[in-house]
């Protein structure tokens, strides 16, 4: 027997429907909708169009008391924006015929607390949980792919309990951006793609992050705004480290540049008002740095690792005009080059912009450009076994 679909009101009234697909013209919008039962008959939940404004609305859209609803098992298809800003919706079941959520059906469901995602949900939209009140998510195997912003601004959200195994890539942009109350996150090895921006951007209270070893490209934005990050490993493969990647890590208090990485994209670790050391692995592979990548950090100090000199290509732009001129140390861990002896203080306290009057060494065929090392006020060679001081080091 078909039973029809009821809707509950406000104002004690109800109506009913018989129709096999709903939409916002199934129920009396004028009137405050708190509860549904769905017909057995029904087998999809519509979104409908507006031809004016071409903006699409969810079956259940801005139905602000709705607190819950029951899904039966017929229902095959869920619109986009279904559920959107239904703020009091707190209880909601996806049935089993479903095989993908469509784009932020729960977007802005901010009593939704937690959700059942049955296995077989193959794909997750874009948006389809931001600004929702999930406290822990739980992405099941049966999960090969995630839309742009899926678990973005859940102020609540506190674990990530698994990452389906059949993920390989986060989605483009944003997918847990915002979410203020995220404090660790272990990333699993199936996933090799990090995504192309803000993965992680503004989740404030991230402490920990566990980057698998075969990403080879740290994204724009990725810990953006994560100012509780104290450490971060970037893993050996690692070759690009994108624009903004580490901005705003206001605890971050030291980084290493990996071996293979050749590529630094601008302003990667700007306001970084914490960090006091970085170490390049090979800074010989190094092709680009681009601009304000160390802007409003303190004065650090610089170490770089199997080299004698201070690395810059042949046009000179590779470590460009005031990068490090907030540096108060330049260490050279490499083989051993014979230097040229500077012992005139005139000479040398002008290459060192007056920062200092001892006497140091510099190679003869160091290539530095004079902006770049102007704040410098130490200069250290040490040779591969890290135990023989050059004669006349600066101290």
């Amino acid at each position: 027997m078909t039973t029809p679909s009821t809707f509950y009101y406000s104002d004690s009234t109800s109506s009913t429907s018989y129709e096999t697909e709903l939409t916002q013209g199934s129920y009396d919008r004028n009137k405050v909708l708190i509860g549904v039962d769905i017909g057995n008959a029904v087998t999809s939940l519509k979104s409908l169009q507006d031809p004016n404004t071409r903006l699409t609305n969810g079956c259940f859209y801005n139905c602000v008391e709705l607190q819950s609803i029951t899904i039966p098992s017929n229902i095959t298809s869920i619109g986009e924006y279904c559920f959107c800003s239904c703020v009091k919706l707190a209880t909601v079941n996806i049935p089993p015929n479903i095989g993908y959520l469509d784009n932020a059906i729960f977007l802005g469901c901010s009593s939704l607390t937690s959700i059942d995602i049955p296995s077989n949900i193959k794909t997750l939209g874009g948006d389809v949980f931001n600004s929702s009140g999930l406290i822990s998510i739980n992405i099941p195997d049966s999960i090969t792919g995630v839309g742009n912003a899926c678990f973005a601004n859940c102020p609540n959200l506190i674990n990530i309990e698994h990452i389906s195994s059949a993920m390989t890539r986060f989605p483009a942009e944003y997918c847990f951006r915002g979410c203020t109350k995220l404090t660790s996150i272990h990333i699993p090895s199936n996933i090799t793609d990090l995504g192309r921006n803000g993965t992680f951007e503004g989740c404030r209270s991230l402490q920990s992050v566990t980057i698998p070893n075969d990403i080879t490209v740290i994204p724009g934005s990725f810990l953006g705004g994560c100012s509780s990050l104290t450490s971060i490993n970037i893993p050996d493969k690692v070759v690009l480290i994108g624009q903004y990647s580490f901005a705003g890590c206001t605890s971050l208090a030291s980084i290493v540049i990996p071996m293979n990485v050749y590529w630094m994209d601008s302003r990667c670790f700007l306001n970084c008002d914490n960090l006091k050391t970085v170490t390049y692995d090979n800074p010989a592979a190094i092709v680009n740095i681009g601009d304000a990548i160390f802007t409003n950090t303190p004065p650090m100090t610089v170490n770089f690792y199997n080299t004698s000199y201070p690395p810059v290509d042949t046009k000179g732009t590779v470590y460009n005009t005031n990068l490090y001129t907030r540096c108060s140390k330049f260490h050279y861990y490499g083989p051993y080059v014979p230097p040229t002896v500077i012992t005139n203080s005139v000479e040398l306290s002008s290459f060192l912009n007056d920062k200092t009057s001892t006497n140091g060494i510099l190679a003869d065929s160091i290539a530095v450009d004079y902006d770049l090392m102007s704040s410098v006020d130490k200069v250290l060679f040490i040779d591969n076994s890290n135990t023989k001081l050059t004669k006349n080091i600066v101290n």
